[in-house]
């Protein structure tokens, strides 16, 4: 595992030359596994990349050489870079922690590789997040259960409280470890904040979190989380129900032309991709095949009664006779006139 660093001082000009660097690091580290890369802009002046590159040091030593001169020839500030030895015993944000220390503790320097072997000996802080307390701590937030989060997050306050208070240095290593939990619990959790609510789970971590009140700022963020998951998750169970009314609004406006998601979805107060999802959850099919589904159940009425194909399409809500023709033969296997034509028939 290897930890990317990029440093630079306030001023346009560097931060046009560090936005640079980023999309260069970030196409190089594209070409790795997607699982096993994150980065993220620490703060104004600092982006941050972790990835797990395998075991092979001279291949690693090479990419990270190849990094380096991409760098220097769009002279771009280069990255101080820290490879850890890919044991499985940490997780990402104690890996991350490890890496931090020998770059801000051990006065690295732009340019270099600090390749750590695993018996390195490693500076002692007080810091006390064990990759145990880490994984409770996203599956309460994941799984929305603040109660048992509330717990687990008090321990951590209280053992950390000292350390925090009196050294900057262990401030900004917390707060580096409490990002890269937050952004792991905010891809495992998938959450989508109802219209018109405060998305308290997506924020950037860079942001939520600070090197001034890290403590503070996580267990608050983590809090926040927990309970918008923890809402959504009872409404997904049958708290809240949308299919029914807007069935009903369907069944009755079914030829009304203006009903795309976007339209319905706002009409009933939710965001589009809230209310696309829990339709689906609660009626087994998409929106639009509803909708569909209905629109084409009245007009085999209406050609039954003998209303042409053309009259039939508008009076059922579609604006095009090709789009009804297709939707039609999609959901009974022939087309418009090929229907009517074979009811005619029986009827005679």
């Amino acid at each position: 595992m290897a930890l990317l660093l990029v440093e630079g001082e306030r001023g346009a000009d560097d931060h046009t030359r560090e936005d640079l660097a980023r999309l260069i690091i970030g196409e190089e580290l594209s070409r790795l596994p997607g699982d096993s890369v994150m980065h993220a802009r620490l703060d104004d002046d600092r982006y941050a990349a972790v990835f797990f590159s395998g075991g092979d040091t001279r291949a690693q030593a090479q990419w990270l050489a190849g990094i380096n001169d991409a760098l220097l020839d769009a002279g771009c500030p280069l990255p101080i870079v820290s490879v850890a030895p890919p044991d499985g015993c940490h997780t990402l944000s104690q890996r991350y922690t490890r890496a931090d220390i020998r770059i801000h503790r051990w006065d690295a320097q732009p340019g270099e590789i600090d390749w750590v072997d695993e018996d390195t000996e490693m500076r002692s802080i007080g810091v006390h997040y064990s990759v145990k307390v880490e994984e409770r701590i996203i599956r309460a937030v994941r799984s929305g259960t603040p109660a048992e989060l509330k717990t687990v997050l008090t321990k951590v306050v209280e053992s950390n409280y000292d350390a925090v208070r009196n050294d900057a240095g262990t401030r900004a290593i917390l707060a580096g470890a409490f990002q890269l939990t937050c952004a792991r619990a905010q891809r495992e959790a998938q959450f989508t904040p109802a219209y018109g609510e405060r998305d308290m789970v997506n924020v950037s971590p860079a942001s939520a979190i600070t090197q001034a009140a890290p403590l503070e700022d996580f267990y608050a963020w983590c809090m926040r989380a927990a309970e918008q998951i923890e809402r959504q998750r009872k409404e997904q169970s049958g708290g809240e129900r949308i299919a029914e009314p807007v069935c009903a609004f369907l069944d009755a406006n079914y030829a009304d032309k203006q009903l795309s998601l976007a339209a319905v979805a706002e009409r009933f107060g939710f965001s589009e991709t809230y209310f696309s999802r829990m339709f689906k959850a609660q009626k087994g099919e998409s929106y639009s095949e509803y909708l569909e589904r209905v629109r084409i159940g009245h007009a085999c009425d209406l050609l039954r009664a003998g209303e042409s194909v053309e009259s039939t399409a508008d009076k059922v809500g579609y604006n095009s006779v090709t789009v009804f023709r297709s939707a039609f033969k999609r959901i009974c296997g022939a087309t418009p006139s090929e229907y009517k034509n074979t009811r005619s028939g029986a009827d005679a």
